[in-house]
């Protein structure tokens, strides 16, 4: 009775003959289904990549600032950390003159340098310069990373140290910059 069934389901009864494959509704529906699947596997997954790449770039700038702090140290030379907004991005230069070594990083197009901080100025266009000392310490700085769809970010590096810190808020780092403003009895 089963087998009389299936037979019976895989022959259109209108023209007496059997049915060779699907027919356009359906094969339309199995592919709006699949792209509505696909859609919502990416959405899911942009979140999570964006952060990934944002995390990338963030390695790779606090590698550049390690590797000046080492090198500044090492050779006894001056350098800077030199941010460049038009061109989106970072570069480093250290040694005297003839013997210069530089470094440079893009960040990609999803990402913004926004702002640079540090606690005597504020830029958000042209070159701003971070200079690095023969002892390999810095002022202290701070980077607004902002990327498409999220809410700008900051990352304050630790002068002396290098010590790269996620801020939340702008609110925290104006408070830390006031602290640090040239000038203060408790500045250090």
């Amino acid at each position: 009775m089963h087998a009389v069934r299936l037979i019976h389901a895989t022959y259109n009864r209108a023209a007496g003959r059997r049915r060779s494959g699907f027919s356009l509704l359906e094969l339309i529906a199995v592919l709006a289904i699949v792209s509505l699947m696909c859609s919502v596997t990416v959405y899911c997954l942009s979140g999570p990549y964006q952060q990934a790449r944002k995390q990338h770039v963030l390695e790779r700038i606090a590698q550049l600032d390690e590797q000046l702090r080492t090198a500044t140290r090492r050779f006894g030379h001056p350098g800077e950390l030199a941010i460049l907004f038009r061109d989106g991005a970072i570069e480093t230069r250290h040694g005297s003159r003839g013997t210069e070594s530089t470094q440079r990083i893009v960040l990609p197009a999803d990402l913004t340098l926004d702002q640079v901080r540090t606690a005597v100025r504020e830029e958000n266009y042209g070159r701003i310069a971070i200079p690095f000392t023969t002892e390999g310490n810095s002022p202290t700085y701070a980077l607004r990373i902002k990327s498409r769809d999220r809410p700008p970010e900051w990352f304050l590096f630790a002068g002396t140290t290098g010590q790269v810190i996620h801020v939340k808020n702008e609110r925290d780092i104006n408070a830390i910059f006031r602290r640090l403003a040239p000038g203060r009895a408790d500045a250090p």
